[in-house]
């Protein structure tokens, strides 16, 4: 399974900053896809039960994920980093959670991602 702690060390390492709202919230739905079945989760069931642990919207947390995904993406001193976990051209919600969800299985796993 893979740690709240692990997701937010790889997401610091991205240079995103730990302020973000989208922070907490993907670092809970990583958790949550971890401890679903493979990660196979629904992504508006992920956005639900994170909306309502934090008492907003799905709305907002889609929102606010996009956003911070953008933000690193946006950052050149953390291109290499970012590549490696949740890639650049595949810009959506999904693509960039599963992405970031297998670079954390596979590292946990002790191998390599590609």
């Amino acid at each position: 399974m893979i740690t709240r702690e692990r997701v937010e060390d790889a997401l610091l390492e991205m240079g995103m900053p730990i302020a973000m709202f989208g922070f907490d919230y993907i670092s809970d739905m990583i958790v949550l896809m971890s401890e679903s079945n493979g990660g196979r989760i629904s992504m508006y069931f992920l956005y639900c039960l994170t909306a309502e642990k934090y008492g907003t919207t799905w709305a907002a947390v889609e929102r606010s994920v996009r956003y911070a995904f953008n933000k690193v993406r946006g950052k050149e001193k953390y291109r290499n980093v970012v590549e490696h976990y949740i890639g650049t051209e595949d810009k959506a919600n999904t693509a960039s959670l599963k992405m970031l969800y297998r670079a954390l299985s596979v590292k946990q796993k002790g191998g390599a991602a590609a």
